[in-house]
């Protein structure tokens, strides 16, 4: 599986990824998977 690394998220991003990730009893990471895929 490929790797994807992000640098600088702005603050209020990174807590509203955060706390959709808590809410979906998800990883940070697999909640970003999840986000990346709904938009496509």
């Amino acid at each position: 599986m490929a790797e994807f690394l992000l640098k600088d998220i702005p603050n209020p991003l990174y807590q509203r990824l955060k706390q959709k990730a808590i809410e979906n009893h998800r990883s940070l990471d697999t909640e970003v998977i999840a986000t990346l895929e709904c938009s496509t």
